[in-house]
């Protein structure tokens, strides 16, 4: 980095990567020292400040400041630190047009922001925005499938025990839409080991479901899904078994 010019094509990729293996270090409880996040933190910015919006690379620039924002914020519980996360975030998904592979990803990492914002305000708008952005990324059509089922067990685990904040409409709403896309989640295309690990989380999204739609007295929506998610993970298990 150091004896890289700034006006060089991949100073910005060497800035970025230097700040991932500094964040990367700074995780490890062992050897963390709030100068390897500070210094990963500025690398991150340097590499957005150095690529234009046009280049392929900025949004996965603006997901590394980002995500370097978020982790530092889980030490310091600063609240700048998430907005700036947010921001960061924000940039990327808005680079980032509809059908792209990475567009769950960039999603997801906004719906984590949100989250981390929620944790330390405790505010429903902040909430309502973190569910909203989970559910997003659970029902796009393109990227990685892990990253979309991963999206869909945090909603859920957003949407549990905080009755207050949400109406039943709305956790039923959520349940229904991330239900929708499970067979797209875990599909015959994936290998066989993908297919047992995703397949084995799908009683746990199912079953928050129907405990939802008991809990607000809507049972036969709960009998429905209860029926649909038996049959969709016994003909996982059938065929991976053929």
């Amino acid at each position: 980095v150091d004896t890289t010019p700034d006006g060089h094509p991949a100073k910005a990729d060497f800035l970025s990567k230097l700040g991932r293996a500094l964040r990367t270090r700074y995780t490890w409880k062992w050897s963390r020292q709030p100068d390897d996040i500070k210094e990963a933190i500025a690398m991150h910015r340097r590499a957005v400040e150095l690529t234009l919006d046009e280049h392929s690379s900025k949004a996965d620039f603006l997901c590394d400041l980002g995500n370097a924002l978020c982790v530092r914020s889980v030490y310091t519980r600063e609240l700048q630190d998430i907005k700036e996360a947010i921001s960061a975030h924000r940039r990327a998904v808005d680079l980032t047009p509809d059908g792209h592979p990475a567009r769950p990803i960039r999603l997801y990492g906004l719906a984590q922001a949100w989250q981390a914002c929620y944790r330390e305000t405790k505010d429903s708008d902040d909430y309502h925005t973190a569910v909203s952005f989970f559910v997003e990324t659970t029902s796009q059509t393109a990227g990685a499938h892990s990253n979309r089922l991963e999206a869909a067990k945090e909603c859920i685990n957003l949407l549990t025990g905080r009755w207050r904040l949400s109406s039943p409409e709305m956790r039923l709403d959520a349940h229904a839409r991330i239900l929708s896309i499970l067979p797209e989640i875990v599909w015959l295309g994936l290998s066989i080991s993908r297919r047992y690990k995703e397949s084995a989380q799908l009683s746990d999204i199912v079953n928050a479901a129907v405990t939802t739609a008991i809990d607000v007295g809507e049972l036969s929506r709960a009998v429905e899904w209860l029926e649909a998610g038996r049959s969709f993970v016994w003909s996982q298990v059938l065929s991976l078994r053929t």
